[in-house]
């Protein structure tokens, strides 16, 4: 029998936020998801909604909560931020979002759950919370979609048959792995041209995107991501995250995306995969900026 588990969303009246309670609620696993937003009307207005969904057969309840419902909670995601800017990096919002991320970790001192860093930038933020690295995860599965969106269109298949993965930082210095392609699950050797391609869709979405100037992030895919990830912590499943680094690839003191499998209490392992040299480097190069942010 599926564990119940307990999601409190800080920041859940958003677009992020409310994608990620929609997507909860729709998965056949029991949730029991609290909204908890600054904008009480707001909240009150997705729950009225939400509660419909659960009509559907999905989710086992869905409700409005106040910042003192985090400490009873088993995941508590953090979507809280400052309002989204046009700009060319998520960076700018470090000084902002930090201050709103120390006032949840305050609130969680001598808390046991797992935290889902979605805020950014979520490396440096992720970097910057003491406490237990099993549990304090963040949420970069985005790059990995994106890369396989790219390679799907080269090879004139669709995404949901590209196996590969985007590991190092949520940002320009994100890593393909180009080296464990797998198309139908088979290994898939990508021309220069491919790769080439296939990084740069992913290095200039977030610029494309912001671009647009439509004052909104990646609501669906991030939800739909995160409610994934979300399970994942009860299926002993393997995503990728941002996690605190000791060692493996060379690395500590660092929170950057690498091979997880999740349980729930958090990672339960990290993998460290056999990357080529230029991989290898490249994480570190990714590390080093993650580092100079925090």
């Amino acid at each position: 029998m599926t564990r119940q588990m307990k999601v409190a969303i800080a920041g859940g009246a958003g677009g992020v936020g409310s994608s990620l309670a929609f997507n909860l609620l729709i998965r056949p696993e029991p949730f029991d998801v609290v909204v908890i937003d600054r904008r009480p009307q707001k909240v009150l207005s997705h729950v009225m909604d939400l509660e419909q969904v659960l009509g559907l057969g999905g989710g086992r309840s869905v409700r409005a909560g106040e910042y003192e419902d985090l400490t009873d909670a088993d995941v508590v995601v953090v979507c809280a931020a400052v309002r989204l800017t046009e700009n060319a990096s998520r960076s700018v919002y470090l000084t902002g979002n930090a201050g709103i991320v120390e006032e949840i970790a305050e609130r969680l001192q001598g808390w046991d759950g797992v935290l889902i860093m979605v805020t950014n930038p979520v490396d440096a933020l992720c970097s910057r919370l003491d406490g237990d690295r099993r549990k304090v995860l963040g949420y970069t599965l985005n790059d990995t979609l994106r890369l396989r969106t790219a390679i799907g269109q080269a090879r004139g298949v669709p995404a949901n048959r590209v196996e590969a993965w985007m590991l190092g930082e949520h940002g320009d210095a994100g890593v393909p792995i180009f080296s464990r392609v797998r198309v139908d699950g088979k290994p898939a050797v990508l021309s220069a041209d491919e790769r080439a391609a296939a990084h740069e869709f992913v290095r200039t979405w977030y610029r494309r995107h912001v671009a647009l100037d439509s004052r909104r992030s990646s609501t669906w895919t991030t939800g739909a991501g995160v409610a994934q990830m979300i399970a994942a912590l009860q299926s002993h499943g393997e995503t990728v995250a941002s996690v605190r680094l000791d060692g493996e690839y060379g690395l500590s003191g660092v929170s950057l995306g690498v091979p997880v499998t999740l349980g729930p209490g958090g990672v339960e392992q990290i993998h460290e995969w056999e990357l080529t040299s230029e991989e290898l480097a490249a994480l570190h190069r990714a590390a080093e900026v993650i580092l100079r942010a925090t």
